[in-house]
């Protein structure tokens, strides 16, 4: 339908048209008024705050770091299988594959097989493999249900974490076990053999609270690649309060797996599966009975081994068996103390000891490697005095 309005009739219709334009700015204004101005609760809302990059909490917009900080809204709306598929939204990081399904993560493309300078910690407890270097992703075992956030400093902070801190932190925090109530399962079955089931079970007593997870995760991995995987997971959390303001942290898990390498298709790399075991316990204890003098005591013990043992072949065809089976142990001591000077100012320090060692009979028959570390750390931030009951 088409109308055509003449003389008179046309100054009447323009007028109609002109106060109904009027009415629909007015019923748009208050829309728009709310997304150009900040409105009453936005001045209450939580600042976002970082924990990694001087070990103090501080505003992000504060932090002398390019920090990225993946929030549990994040991880949930992602519905990533694993912490690899977290890790491609962070600007600068590469996430590849060696052999297939054997993940690589590095900061702006520096990195080989096994990164030595990307420093990874799960609530405290480096994951560092003294062998060989780097993190083991694919047999971290740990679901992305079970964060509460990531923080990722993208930069070397060697001074505060170590040389492996060169090119950047990847802080893993874990969700509390009180958050974690009840029983739940979830099971996901996909294409190429994706088979993963997660089994949680969380509880409380009048002064503890823990959380105990099973994962499961299986796939077939590329078509025409040997690089299946398999992988089994278990994970304890307590967290008990052994006296108002002081309370103990433990983690126990360990985990299992078996991942298909394709080698290089060669007579001395042939392909082959192979095992890996991973154990260990964390420890951690609070004091935080004086706000302005808190006080941590962590240990952590943890131990790698991989199993790989096959027959290859010598340039004239023999065959002969190759061990490259392999064993790392690691103990970590550190005591970090949290001081409030002023208003304004806080200081941080701490010192940690630390023990690797490291077997494997393809490099030698008898333990290769047994180093003994001492670190220490002082930062100190000066920020803006907080408000009276802030």
């Amino acid at each position: 339908m088409v109308w055509s309005l003449k003389g008179s009739d046309a100054i009447s219709g323009m007028a109609v048209l002109v106060g109904l334009g009027v009415l629909m700015a007015g019923a748009c204004l208050p829309a728009a008024a709310d997304e150009l101005f900040a409105l009453e609760q936005d001045y209450f809302m939580d600042l976002p705050v970082a924990l990694t990059a001087t070990r103090l909490q501080q505003p992000l917009i504060e932090a002398p770091a390019s920090v990225t900080v993946i929030d549990r809204q994040w991880l949930e709306r992602s519905q990533a299988r694993s912490l690899a598929e977290v890790l491609r939204m962070v600007p600068g990081f590469l996430v590849g594959g060696e052999n297939g399904n054997r993940p690589i993560i590095t900061y702006h493309g520096l990195g080989e097989q096994f990164v030595r300078q990307l420093q990874v910690l799960v609530d405290g407890r480096s994951i560092y493999t003294p062998t060989n270097g780097g993190a083991q992703w694919g047999s971290l075992g740990l679901s992305p249900d079970d964060i509460e956030r990531i923080e990722i400093i993208r930069g070397p902070n060697s001074a505060a974490y170590g040389s492996n801190s060169f090119f950047a932190i990847v802080n893993i925090l874990t969700r509390h076990p009180a958050e974690t109530q009840g029983r739940q399962l979830v099971t996901r079955l996909g294409s190429q053999g994706v088979r993963d089931l997660w089994i949680r079970h969380g509880g409380t007593t009048p002064r503890a609270a823990y959380r105990l997870t099973y994962h499961h995760q299986e796939d077939d991995g590329f078509r025409g690649k040997q690089d299946q995987r398999r992988l089994d997971a278990v994970d304890t959390r307590l967290d008990w309060t052994l006296l108002p303001g002081v309370t103990l942290t433990s983690h126990l898990g360990a985990t299992q797996g078996q991942k298909g390498s394709d080698g290089a298709a060669s007579r001395m790399n042939p392909p082959r599966t192979f095992e890996r075991q991973t154990e260990y316990v964390h420890l951690e204890l609070h004091n935080s009975r004086d706000p302005d003098a808190t006080y941590r005591l962590q240990y952590y013990y943890q131990h790698n081994d991989l199993t790989d043992e096959y027959i290859a072949l010598d340039l004239q065809g023999n065959p002969f068996d190759t061990n490259r089976n392999s064993r790392s142990r690691r103990h970590d001591l550190e005591a970090e103390s949290h001081l409030k000077i002023s208003r304004a100012t806080r200081m941080v320090w701490g010192v940690g000891a630390r023990l690797d060692s490291s077997e494997s009979p393809y490099f030698s028959t008898a333990w290769i490697g047994c180093t003994i570390g001492f670190t220490g750390y002082l930062p100190i931030w000066s920020g803006r005095p907080t408000l009276a009951g802030c």
